[in-house]
């Protein structure tokens, strides 16, 4: 995804680099990923809300991360 398009969405400039690298990152892990690990995180991480559930994962396993909530969840 090129930065551009995450203008075209309304992304602050600032924000836009640490997404696309975040995206980058993200995209070349599960790329390297074997049929195995690859349905393992389709079955975890897929679907609505994928994306929060892996930093919720992440964030409960890192000291000092800071827990990140859907806004759809806060309602």
């Amino acid at each position: 995804m090129q930065g551009s398009n995450f203008s075209k969405k309304g992304f602050s400039d600032t924000r836009i680099w640490a997404l696309k690298d975040a995206a980058r990152t993200l995209h070349r892990a599960v790329c390297e990923l074997d049929d195995r690990n690859l349905e393992l995180f389709e079955r975890e991480y897929g679907g609505f809300l994928g994306v929060f559930t892996l930093m919720q994962d992440y964030s409960t396993a890192e000291e000092g991360v800071r827990d990140i909530q859907p806004p759809c969840l806060k309602k």
